[in-house]
């Protein structure tokens, strides 16, 4: 249904439409909130870093902690997703992660 959307703006725009900054972190959010990239529902920070013709990209930071077993985790990580604006879909491009 979100493809719909962003398509139809698209095609409203005569294909020459460069998808806005909003509409880029709106999809990349939703994706980030369902678990799919990062393995967390949420970042601290998402800055949008700027497109070329077919790709943006955003940078994230978010901090996590648990335990897993007998080991346990305080980590604050940051790096950058792409977001195709052909295929509409977001890939992390680099992660690091920090002990804290």
């Amino acid at each position: 249904m979100k493809s719909l959307f962003i398509l139809s703006l698209v095609l409203i725009s005569n294909m020459s439409f460069a998808l806005s900054e909003r509409v880029v972190k709106r999809e990349v959010n939703e994706e980030i909130r369902n678990g799919r990239l990062l393995g967390v529902s949420y970042v601290d920070e998402l800055n949008f870093l700027g497109c070329n013709e077919n790709l943006c990209e955003l940078d994230f930071t978010y901090q996590t902690s648990g335990c897993h077993w007998d080991m346990c985790y305080d980590l604050e990580c940051s790096g950058v997703l792409t977001f195709d604006t052909n295929e509409l879909v977001t890939d992390l491009k680099e992660q690091n992660c920090i002990d804290l």
